[in-house]
């Protein structure tokens, strides 16, 4: 599994992978190659999950240090700034 894959494309192969798991259709092998794909998924969906959790922490402290003291006038704002 050398290519990057999205956190969403990751759950959605997961869910996939476990729909064929429980049909039980599937031999030793193929079960086997299944399972290893489905656990390799599931560590990088984690460690996905995990940088996303540390990086919300670290913006998180960073406005809490420098907070953004402009009002909000609840006009429409360009989103492009």
């Amino acid at each position: 599994m050398e290519k990057e894959i999205s956190f969403e494309d990751g759950i959605r192969r997961i869910e996939e992978i476990l729909e064929k798991l429980e049909n039980g259709n599937s031999g030793l092998a193929e079960t086997l190659s299944l399972y290893e794909e489905g656990m390799l998924l599931l560590n990088r969906c984690n460690s996905m999950l995990e940088y996303a959790e540390q990086k919300v922490e670290i913006l998180k402290s960073s406005f809490e240090e420098n907070p953004i003291t402009a009002s909000f006038s609840g006009e429409n704002v360009n989103e492009d700034q």
